[in-house]
């Protein structure tokens, strides 16, 4: 916790606005050599003295303005003629012929996204968005997600190359990934596009024991380096940080005339994460359809072509139904293409998607003892039970599991480390 009082995240709010660009800013920099833990004996200021220096610390002095220098660096233009503010453009992107086909359009695929990409032409889709499996070893029932580092890049590298093959030359990429990820989608993506944004999705996680990883990275590129489509006047301003999210909060402040804006940046922080069990479908990851909506309204127009090969639950494509938008959803699990297919049917025939409300289910074991079940039941099977298993070795009946924890993957947690024996 911060001395203050409130957690320390990766996405830092609270400093004054400067150019961070180029250089740190004073303010910032402070904070760096806080978090580092300078000794005492040693000056945190560092650069009071004519010849700075502090062991195991070094860095050009050209990139902290406020300090005595000769020379200041420039700033440098790294607003794009359309992007998001505040970020640039990379490299050139390969020469692609054009074709199109509408039968491929408005369906849902099972099967391999990569072998059914390849059946799509080059040049064919407006937007490609992806949520891929972070590799993570969350539940997935026909998907490995513990890969090695390098067969998780590997692999994530076949499909972005499908996807840039795949876009139209007026057209957008989106992959939303962990940091850590991104890095590596970043340095093989500037090899085949435009790089617009490293959007910073500021999604409230659980604290891991270091800074809270917040936010998670939403990469933005286009095939071309400016005639692309972007409709950046239509979702900005927003409302002000200040306010209130829930929708109770929203609803009053404008009955008042309480209406303060604010400019639409790489920062997003009003999209919040799917909180309530309620609102979610069973899957370990799914993703709230008010983030898909800014991105296609954003990157598309009516009738353009939207491509996810992670549908999922299928957010995606009923978000670009909705908004007058086709759409190409793929994903190996059957079951998820069974949802995917009976929602789309549903918002299609009635106009919404009948959602059953979550009972509350009242019993007597306590969320302890499914804990050490599970974990007895990995111990037994060598590896992470699935929802199967549950039904045919557990003690306990999968809706007890599904009544109590908000995903497989939250249940999951206890069979992966020991439990705190002394708190519920």
């Amino acid at each position: 916790m911060h001395p203050n009082g409130y957690v320390i995240s990766d996405v830092i709010k609270d400093l004054p606005i400067a150019e961070n660009y180029t250089q740190l800013s004073k303010e910032l920099y402070d904070l760096l050599i806080t978090l580092i833990k300078i000794p005492d004996n040693q000056d945190q200021r560092l650069f009071d003295t004519k010849e700075p220096r502090i062991d195991g610390l070094a860095g050009p002095k050209e990139g902290l303005a406020w300090f005595n220098q000769s020379k200041t660096p420039k700033k440098s233009n790294l607003a794009t003629k359309n992007g998001i503010p505040f970020f640039g453009n990379s490299s050139p992107d390969p020469k692609i012929s054009k074709h199109s086909r509408n039968d491929l359009y408005n369906v849902v695929h099972e099967g391999d996204c990569i072998e059914i990409l390849r059946q799509y032409p080059n040049e064919s889709i407006d937007l490609v968005f992806a949520d891929p499996p972070y590799n993570l070893d969350k539940n997935y029932t026909r998907y490995d997600d513990g890969q090695t580092d390098q067969q998780y890049i590997e692999w994530c590298n076949v499909w972005l190359n499908e996807y840039a093959r795949v876009l139209k030359p007026t057209g957008s990429l989106f992959v939303l990934n962990l940091p850590r990820w991104g890095l590596y989608h970043a340095d093989f993506l500037n090899q085949h596009l435009f790089f617009q944004n490293w959007i910073v999705w500021d999604a409230l996680s659980e604290p891991r024991g270091k800074i809270m990883p917040a936010h998670y990275a939403l990469l933005f590129y286009t095939k071309s380096k400016s005639d692309f489509t972007f409709n950046y006047q239509s979702h900005s301003p927003i409302d002000s940080r200040e306010y209130c999210l829930r929708s109770s909060c929203i609803s009053k402040r404008k009955q008042n005339g309480d209406d303060k804006k604010t400019i639409l940046t790489d920062i997003w922080w009003d999209i919040h994460r799917i909180k309530h069990r309620r609102d979610r479908d069973y899957h370990p990851c799914q993703l709230p359809e008010s983030l898909m909506k800014r991105i296609i309204e954003l990157s598309t127009n009516p009738d353009d072509v939207v491509l996810d090969a992670f549908g999922g639950t299928g957010t995606t494509p009923l978000t670009a139904l909705k908004l007058g938008r086709r759409y190409v959803a793929i994903d190996m699990d059957a079951n998820y293409v069974h949802l995917m297919k009976q929602k789309i049917s549903e918002l299609e025939t009635s106009g919404e998607i009948q959602r059953q409300p979550v009972k509350q289910i009242s019993h007597s074991i306590t969320k302890k003892a499914l804990q050490l079940e599970l974990r007895k039941l990995t111990m037994d099977l060598g590896r992470l039970p699935t929802p199967e298993d549950v039904k045919e070795k557990s003690r306990y009946s999968l809706d007890l599991y599904l009544s109590t924890f908000p995903s497989w993957g939250k249940a999951l947690k206890a069979a992966k480390r020991p439990l705190d024996y002394h708190h519920e």
